[in-house]
């Protein structure tokens, strides 16, 4: 080998020894890379004070994302205090009529159906989202088929009914939508249409009295006693037979018209139920005239007009 080849390849050889040990000694700094600031992601630590408005933002939050499902919340109770309120109102009165023919009736069953579409819809989508909460631990998938049709009515919320072994949310959600398909019947079965008698302001009833008979002679049977006249005599005789009865008889027959709304009304048929008509007209009844003067008295009284009244049960 060549001694000058040999030579040159130990001093490479060196340096190169040289050149380690030298960068063996220099030091090695780490420098760590700042993270990029994203403009919706802050790292600061979070401020004591947000840490008290964070729960009652997030309940302000989820009020506004839950924005639907409470305005039909307050609709369906609004639609319940209505029909309470229609029922109270006219129960034991005459039906009233709008236009278009629109009664009471219409009226509830409208109401009804916007109230059982209102309980089903916050109910529903109450049960979609205890759907994804039921998945926090670990299920079955088949349930996720359960809650799907308990979602879509009365048949499915049965058969997760009886799928459920503990009473929670889900269970009364399945309750309510079960019985919210009785809502329209129940209320309609509530409300009946009865006949009854209410007062008639078109109408007054009349029946005229005698209280004195001037234009006759009272004949003196002795010096305290008087006796009635023939014609007076007659008169009580005429009235107490029946046979002899005739309209005509009347000053005013409209009155028995008034009293007997059906056309069929005889002095038998008056005279059996005079005395429940007295009764009935108690409280309605005044008399004009004073009782001594040769004016006949009228014993006036209002009409019961045959109707139609709600009654509520």
């Amino acid at each position: 080998m060549d001694p000058t080849a040999l030579k040159d390849s130990k001093t490479t050889a060196c340096s190169s020894e040289k050149h380690l040990s030298e960068t063996k000694h220099v030091p090695i700094v780490a420098t760590t890379e700042q993270p990029e600031q994203h403009p919706s992601l802050n790292l600061a630590p979070p401020h004591p004070q947000a840490e008290s408005v964070g729960p009652r933002r997030n309940h302000v939050t989820s009020l506004f994302t839950w924005w639907q499902e409470t305005l039909t919340l307050l609709v369906g109770v609004s639609e319940l205090i209505a029909i309470v309120g229609i029922l109270a109102k006219f129960n034991q009165k005459e039906q009233p009529t709008w236009k278009y023919s629109i009664n009471s009736n219409t009226i509830i069953a409208i109401l009804s159906v916007v109230l059982g579409v209102c309980v089903l819809y916050g109910v529903e989508e109450a049960l979609s989202q205890i759907k994804w909460l039921w998945y926090r631990r670990s299920r079955l998938l088949r349930h996720l088929e359960y809650f799907d049709a308990a979602e879509r009515g009365p048949g499915g919320s049965l058969f997760l009914l009886f799928r459920l072994r503990r009473i929670d949310s889900v269970f009364i959600g399945c309750l309510v939508i079960i019985f919210s398909v009785a809502i329209g019947p129940f209320t309609q079965q509530a409300v009946k249409a009865v006949p009854c008698n209410v007062p008639s302001a078109a109408i007054k009833s009349s029946i005229q009295v005698v209280n004195t008979n001037g234009n006759v002679d009272y004949p003196r049977v002795s010096s305290v006693s008087f006796d009635l006249s023939l014609d007076f005599k007659a008169g009580f005789v005429i009235g107490a037979e029946p046979h002899t009865w005739r309209t005509a008889d009347c000053k005013d027959a409209w009155w028995l018209r008034s009293l007997y709304n059906d056309g069929n009304a005889t002095f038998n048929s008056i005279d059996a139920n005079m005395e429940a008509v007295a009764v009935a007209m108690t409280n309605e009844l005044r008399r004009t005239g004073s009782a001594w003067d040769r004016n006949p008295l009228y014993v006036q009284g209002g009409v019961s007009q045959a109707t139609v009244c709600m009654r509520f049960d």
